[in-house]
């Protein structure tokens, strides 16, 4: 009976013998397989040794990037309340020239309109510039002896370029100490009550502009292109040209600055 229990306890502390032995091993190559070798450690925090980047994020599906375009220096969607004259436009600036002190300027119907006056009107926005591009978008509801532009380097009433629809084309013009010369133009159908879009841009002593419907694709080329070095830099704007009973429409503008590689 002795050498039974003798035998059950030797083989008993045999087996949890084995089993502590087996367990040390197993622990030991756990860990070894999680901890940084030391030569790795050593070479990651050695002086100078290179920083690897993280690895890049990949993006939620249905995640938005934000986009943001530079070089805008002013700009109006007209997303306000009715009011007489154009006052604040969206980006925060005010209109200037005749936008803030003739009543044929107002707001209505989230759109800037000039009406119920006759001559030439003019609305500025942003600062002074040398080298920018006005891009706006407008209707006139007839064009007898009318017409509806962008100007830039606007210094007063009676000195800027401008260029404009008239229903019959597209112009660009200078006007100097109350003298205007047509400096460009192309033929251009514009219908009344339809919206087109105008780009106008001024780089240097290179005038350029194009026009097309709202709706339909813009040009890839400038329809007219001059040059002229009379004016070095002014604001940037509207000037609109009304006979009785004309009125103009205006539904966007903005202006961005163009540089070197615009």
């Amino acid at each position: 009976m002795n050498n039974i229990s003798r035998f059950i306890g030797l083989t008993i502390l045999g087996i949890l013998l084995t089993g502590g032995l087996l367990s040390s091993f197993y622990i030991h190559s756990i860990e070894a397989a999680l901890t940084v070798p030391p030569a790795a450690r050593s070479a990651s925090n050695a002086p100078g040794a290179p920083i690897t980047s993280p690895p890049a994020l990949t993006k939620t599906p249905g995640a938005i990037t934000p986009t943001v375009q530079a070089n805008i220096l002013s700009q109006d969607t007209f997303q306000r309340a009715d009011r007489l004259f154009w006052g604040t436009a969206s980006d925060g600036q005010r209109w200037g020239a005749d936008a803030t002190t003739r009543n044929v300027f107002s707001i209505a119907g989230k759109a800037g309109h000039v009406a119920n006056g006759q001559g030439a009107f003019d609305a500025t926005l942003g600062p002074i510039i040398t080298d920018a591009e006005v891009e706006c978008s407008g209707s006139m509801n007839q064009f007898n002896q009318s017409n509806i532009g962008a100007v830039l380097r606007w210094s007063d009433t009676n000195d800027w370029y401008k260029s404009l629809i008239d229903g019959k084309s597209l112009i660009v013009l200078k006007r100097v100490g109350g003298m205007a010369t047509r400096l460009g133009v192309v033929p251009f159908t514009a219908k009344p009550g339809l919206l087109y879009t105008l780009r106008f841009r001024v780089k240097g002593t290179t005038l350029s502009a194009r026009v097309w419907q709202n709706g339909s694709a813009e040009p890839t080329n400038w329809m007219v292109t001059v040059t002229d070095n009379t004016f070095q830099n002014g604001y940037a704007g509207l000037r609109f040209l009304l006979e009785n009973g004309t009125a103009a429409t205006v539904t966007s503008f903005k202006e961005i600055a163009v540089t070197a590689n615009s």
